[in-house]
Order: C-alpha cells, then structure tokens, then sequence
C-alpha cells in the first residue's frame, strides 16, 4: 500500500517479485479478469520485475536498479536483505542518495525483532482487540487492516520526509518501521492516552468512547444510528432536537458529568431514540449541526450520495480491457492530475523492459531467462 500511494502519486515503482511464484497476493481470491482483484488494488500503476535475486546474476540486476533508484522498500524480516547483500550499508555503497525503508512485523531491534506477525498478530499484542467490542466478549478483531495500513501510511510519509531531508544533505538515510509501533500509534487518542494519564486501563464499550458521552451508536426505531456529541454547543443543539429538559440539568451540563452518569444519560436517550426512525433523528440533529449518521454495510457506504459525488470510486483497467472499481488516492490536489493509470502488472510483465532500461542486451536477457533467473 505504502508503494502504491507512491505510485498513484507519480513514483516509478518497480516490484520485484521471485520468478517462480510471485507475490502471495497474487493468488488471493476473488479473481476478475484472470487477476486477483485484491492484487490488482494494491498493485496499480506498479512495473513488476521477476527476477532471483538469490543469484549472482539476479544480484547484479538488482545492484544496477538500486543505483539508480530513489527508494528501496522492503517488508521481510529483519536479517533477510543483509543474507541477500542488499541491505541498506551495501545499497549505500552503490548509492549515497537512496532511502531505504523496511517495513517489518516488531522492527530491527528488540526481543521480537525476528518474531513473524501480520494484521491479526499485531492487533492482538498491541491491545486492539481486547479493547474493541463488549464488555465479556471474546476478543474482537476489528474489520480494517489498521497495522497494515498505518505502517503503509507511514511508510510513505517517512519516505517523503527523508527525500525532502536529502534535498539539503545531499544523503539518504535508512528508516525502520514496524508494524508494531505503527498499530500502537493509532491508539494514541483515546486508548493509550487515557491510560497514561490516568493509570486506568480503558473498559471495553462497544461503539461507545470511553470518556465521551454521549458518543456511539444508538437504537432507533428501526434501525442502529450514530452520534457523537464533543462539546456544549453540541449538547445544547442534541438537546433542542431530542430533549430540552436536558439541557440544563446539573448531571449532565459538563463533559465529566456527563461521563460520570453515563448509565442514567444512556438510558435517557435510549428511551427517546427507540420511539422514532435513524432516518428521523438523523434528519433532525443533522439539521441543528450535530454529527451524526446512519450505520451502513459496505455497498451502502459505496452508493453513499458522498461516495458518488467525491469521486472516491474510479475505474481501473484490467489485464485484458475490462474496467475494474478501485478506491483511488483520498486526498484531492488542486495541481496534481491523478489518475488510477495502469493496471496491476502480470508477474514479469516488465522485466525485459526493465532490463533494456539498464543496459542489458536481447542475448543477455536470452540467456537469464533461459537460466531461470528472470521471468518475463
């Protein structure tokens, strides 16, 4: 993901890729077009190289392309680049200027450090589940890949910072980024923050905030909707909307009261909320300003009058011509022209013009695919 912003942006990324398989992802279902659509969105606008780099021939592709090249990515485990001659000190030899990043599960230092992890592991360790659904429920893991896609969020904003660090020191610099770190990050507000300001590990609340209130979901007549209530003029519009003879009453006329009688508030609005529609309270608390909104499955949120008028889902060519919907780049610039571009590469689609691009001639890469040390 962290390579595929880049790419939407711009970036000329090359994917390397070992010669025989490819990556794992490339053979996660569901399958269109003869791709796996979950390869395809992560892998637009990418050039894909198949190349073993376990060879002194796939070792001399690779030195020449780091040469070149302005980032080096990695997502292995700490200790693999350097058995493959291709960590950072031996890329630096090559190439002062370059940045490499390596995105592993606890980093390069530590006790864990050669300790494997993906989503589910790090959501576990870093107290993501046991924080997230009711109180007595197993453990819940939460739908988004957060570890996955904070570390590639912040992948591509150290990468960007280093460049820009390079613009005046004239050096790249070496980044470690773990997945770790990154999920634990994202429970800064209000988790991690809460308990070290307090000493009090956080209850688990369902939708609700543990200090916020009243801030979750709520059963209409219906249906589930949400809300979310920060502030007294906030609290003063839900309260002209839904029930003025709260507004004032010294239980609940402060965030810490209102925190403090969290049962007898909830139960109050409760009352209130089950005896109209979401569609009803929606409309009247959106109208006062107060943010709230209905809970919707996936296809919901995608024909979501918002989805459709941002633009958020954008056609994406396949391997053969047919157009595939892919969630493009979120931020919207006024000088950048973004397009979903190319693709997703075939395994190898790029490796001879890759090759050529460095220097090799028809024989030579004749000779490596016939060695097996490419594929193209």
């Amino acid at each position: 993901m962290c390579s595929q912003m880049l790419a939407d942006m711009g970036a000329d990324v090359i994917k390397i890729e070992p010669p025989d398989r490819g990556d794992d992802s490339r053979h996660f279902p569901p399958f269109v077009d003869g791709q796996s659509y979950y390869f395809a969105g992560l892998n637009r606008n990418k050039r894909s190289l198949a190349v073993d780099l376990k060879t002194k021939e796939g070792h001399e592709i690779f030195s020449k392309l780091a040469k070149k090249s302005d980032i080096l990515l990695d997502n292995f485990r700490p200790g693999v680049m350097k058995r493959l001659r291709i960590d950072y000190p031996a890329v630096k030899k090559l190439n002062r200027r370059i940045i490499s990043c390596a995105i592993s599960a606890y980093g390069q230092t530590g006790p864990r450090k050669d300790e494997g992890g993906y989503d589910l592991v790090m959501q576990g360790i870093t107290g993501t589940m046991i924080s997230s659904g009711e109180e007595g429920a197993p453990p819940l893991k939460v739908v988004p890949a957060v570890p996955d896609v904070a570390a590639a969020m912040l992948a591509a904003f150290a990468v960007m910072n280093a460049l820009w660090q390079r613009t005046t020191t004239g050096e790249g610099q070496y980044i470690d980024l773990s997945l770790f770190e990154s999920t634990l990050y994202t429970l800064a507000f209000p988790f991690l923050y809460l308990y070290l300001g307090s000493g009090v590990v956080p209850r688990r609340l369902g939708s609700a905030h543990p200090t916020i209130v009243p801030y979750q979901a709520f059963k209409a007549k219906d249906s589930y909707f949400t809300l979310a209530v920060l502030n007294a003029k906030q609290w003063a519009s839900m309260c002209e909307a839904v029930a003025p003879e709260l507004k004032e009453d010294p239980l609940f006329n402060s965030v810490e009261n209102r925190s403090k009688n969290r049962k007898l508030l909830l139960e109050r609005l409760q009352s209130i909320f089950e005896k109209q529609t979401s569609a009803h309270w929606i409309e009247l608390l959106t109208a006062r300003g107060v943010p709230c909104g209905p809970i919707n499955n996936i296809e919901q949120a995608l024909k979501d009058k918002q989805t459709l008028a941002r633009g958020t889902l954008q056609d994406m060519p396949g391997y053969t011509g047919p157009l595939m919907k892919t969630l493009f780049f979120p931020a919207k610039f006024s000088k950048v022209r973004q397009s979903p571009g190319r693709p997703a590469p075939k395994l190898g689609e790029h490796t001879v013009e890759l090759l050529r691009e460095l220097g090799y001639a028809k024989s030579e890469i004749a000779s490596l695919r016939k060695t097996n040390v490419i594929r193209s």
